[in-house]
């Protein structure tokens, strides 16, 4: 075929994925000025060490629990939750907050501590079952361990796998004993959006994996057929539907996972900030400012990925495009991308503006990234982790993405 660099693509869209199963980053931990490993440093595990005795497991003002008529309100990305939840718990001790948490559909389960030295304030959990451990494994050594980052919490969606039995029916937070109530009631946040998600808008996470896996089969067929078998016109188009598919997925997915962490964050920090959230770590709301940003080039390199593969197969249909081949059709398929990325990252980009206009009560500077500044420098990231069954989903995508940089039947 006429200008067709079948390796190269394949290698594009194959990093739109890996990018993607990424996404999950690491807590506790500084990432170096480039793209490389997360470094955890003494400093790094001493205010990680600092913050576990912030509260005890006891300290913070009777729970509260808040009805109200309308409870549900939209976050950052329109994204619906349960309010009258998070205000239960808004000054709730830690003790308090597990025991609310139990009567929302998901149970608190306790990891081992970072560090002996550590104070343990989730130390009230529920041990992990056998498969509720399997799953924190999976994501621990997702991360590289303690060597490259600190997992101080998880979310797993309820689902009805018959591997994951405990999930049934509701959902599960795990917590290391010696993390803080901001990394609880972050995960707490996770299933409250992933509920709202469900039960609103539909969103099903057993039906994002069906559709990972499918891609994966497609893809997998595609690859296997001779060139002899099938046109260069008609390889084309095939390979451009299953990119038409992958924006779909991420357009979803985006939404479920980077981006929520994004809204999770930036509605903690706004509670905080109007004194609607107490009883949390000081370094945890300014760290959560490092998350965002962090979160938000996840978002851009993301799509910088999925740009160079929609650039390259719009130069390949245009390359070979004849008359009667239904390349230009094509083409003319594929430029609903663009629209779909700038709505994503305009959403992003106006979230996070205004989160950085609000003003933090008793201090001028009018942002939160200035109250982060008068912080310590060596305050660890809190509450970074896969959550929402990311290790599944992770599985899926390194499925794909292993199926993308395979060579063409007779490369």
């Amino acid at each position: 075929m006429k200008g067709m660099p079948n390796r190269a693509l394949i290698r594009t869209l194959a990093g739109a994925l890996t990018a993607l199963a990424l996404s999950g980053a690491l807590s506790g931990c500084k990432k170096t000025a480039n793209a490389g490993p997360y470094l955890c440093t003494d400093k790094d595990y001493a205010a990680y060490i600092r913050q576990s005795s912030d509260f005890t497991e006891d300290e913070g003002d009777r729970l509260v629990r808040v009805k109200t008529e309308t409870p549900i309100e939209k976050a950052f990305f329109d994204k619906p939750y349960n309010a009258d939840w998070l205000a239960s718990v808004a000054h709730s001790s830690i003790l308090d907050t597990i025991a609310y948490i139990e009567t929302t559909g998901a149970r608190v389960y306790k990891s081992g501590a970072v560090s002996k030295q550590s104070a343990t304030p989730m130390a009230s959990a529920r041990k992990m079952p056998g498969d509720i451990d399997r799953e924190w494994q999976k994501a621990v050594s997702g991360t590289g361990g303690p060597s490259c980052g600190i997992l101080t919490g998880l979310y797993l969606v309820p689902n009805t796998r018959d591997n994951i039995p405990s999930l049934r029916g509701r959902g599960a937070i795990v917590v290391r004993e010696d993390t803080t109530r901001w990394t609880l009631v972050h995960e707490f946040m996770h299933h409250n959006f992933k509920t709202q998600a469900a039960v609103i808008d539909g969103y099903d996470d057993e039906k994002s994996r069906k559709a990972w896996m499918s891609l994966t089969d497609q893809v997998t067929t595609l690859k296997r057929i001779k060139p002899s078998a099938i046109s260069d016109a008609d390889y084309v188009k095939r390979l451009s539907g299953l990119f038409q598919q992958l924006i779909d997925v991420v357009d979803t997915t985006v939404i479920q996972y980077q981006m929520e962490e994004i809204a999770v964050e930036g509605l903690l920090q706004d509670k905080y900030e109007t004194g609607e959230l107490t009883y949390v770590s000081r370094g945890a709301y300014a760290n959560a400012s490092r998350y965002i940003d962090q979160k938000k080039k996840d978002v851009e390199d993301l799509y910088a990925t999925l740009t160079n593969t929609y650039d390259e197969i719009n130069r390949l249909a245009l390359t070979n495009a004849t008359k009667d081949n239904g390349l230009m059709d094509e083409w003319h398929k594929n430029q609903r991308y663009p629209e779909m990325r700038d709505h994503r990252l305009d959403q992003m980009h106006d979230a996070i503006a205004k989160r950085k206009k609000f003003e933090f009560n008793g201090h001028g500077n009018g942002t939160s990234l200035g109250f982060a500044a008068q912080l310590p420098d060596d305050a660890p990231e809190t509450a970074i982790a896969p959550c929402a069954d990311a290790e599944a989903l992770d599985a899926a995508i390194a499925a794909i993405s292993s199926t993308m940089r395979a060579p063409r039947a007779g490369e």
